[in-house]
């Protein structure tokens, strides 16, 4: 009998993109257990300890590194990529009392906002009222003007001004102009239970899969058409080809496949801006 092994993933494009050969060649030597949930859903598995592999939001799991260790593989981390604040046509810059719509409590996005507040000083002066939603709802509720400011992550990034939506700020150009560094928006985690000789295995095999999908998106073979993009397709939210290309260029880049000496800097700088967070809060 094969050994189970659990594995929580988020059903965006770049997720999708980069474990589909990691989800079919484990599956070969072990009982692969995949669900895909909402990355907030994600994050409140990772504090439960409850899947042995876990996407979740830099921002939870530098809040809790108790229980998971961060893979040098399959995270999304780089500059342009970051969550962006938008408003609705009829939102009044100077309006002092804002209702802002977040995806999520443990999301990098929130941390986003939180620092993006913090640093405007027009905020100082007005009463913010913070609510979280799902990701895939936020825009609907800003089109609708039910709130001011809606934050939005993934696929919405691209889409937003087709729904009749206005940038308020792209929160992770303004985390690169302050920091001089990439986004950590979200990585793979393995629990520290796992044996160590099938942790040596996820890492290679997970980088292994990064690679394996992007040669063949770089070649636009019968492998990528006709067998990836079908597996993206059957999760994602937007099924547009121009969408789920421009999420998985976006999302999926050099540190995807394995961080660099400037990527693991951008982590820790990240790190340190999120435990110094919790400490002060």
């Amino acid at each position: 009998m094969k050994k189970k092994v659990t594995l929580a993933i988020s059903p965006c494009p770049n997720d999708t993109f980069a474990f589909y050969h990691f989800i079919k060649t484990l599956s070969i030597f072990y009982d692969v257990e995949v669900v895909y949930h909402d990355i907030e859903e994600l994050n409140r598995c990772y504090f439960e300890k409850k899947y042995d592999i876990i996407k979740a939001s830099f921002a939870c799991a530098f809040s809790d590194e108790a229980n998971y260790e961060l893979l040098s593989s399959g995270s999304a981390i780089g500059f342009g990529v970051g969550p962006v604040a938008i408003t609705h046509k009829d939102f009044q810059p100077g309006k002092k009392n804002i209702r802002v719509l977040l995806p999520g409590e443990y999301t990098t996005a929130k941390a986003l906002w939180d620092f993006y507040q913090k640093k405007n000083q027009e905020f100082a002066e007005k009463s913010v009222t913070i609510e979280y939603l799902i990701f895939s709802r936020i825009m609907e509720k800003i089109a609708n003007s039910e709130a001011d400011v809606g934050v939005i992550i993934h696929e919405g990034r691209f889409i937003y001004p087709e729904k009749g939506l206005k940038l308020l700020v792209d929160l992770g150009d303004f985390w690169e102009r302050e920091n001089n560094a990439p986004v950590p928006l979200g990585g793979i985690f393995v629990g520290k239970w796992v044996d160590e000789s099938l942790k040596i295995r996820i890492s290679g095999l997970l980088k292994e899969s990064v690679q394996y999908a992007i040669a063949h998106r770089e070649a636009n073979d019968t492998e990528y058409n006709k067998k990836i993009i079908p597996f993206i397709k059957n999760y994602a939210q937007e099924q547009s080809d121009s969408v789920i290309e421009n999420h998985i260029k976006y999302y999926v880049n050099k540190e995807s496949i394995e961080f660099s000496a400037d990527g693991i800097q951008a982590i820790e700088l990240f790190k340190r801006y999120i435990q110094g967070s919790k400490r002060a809060g």
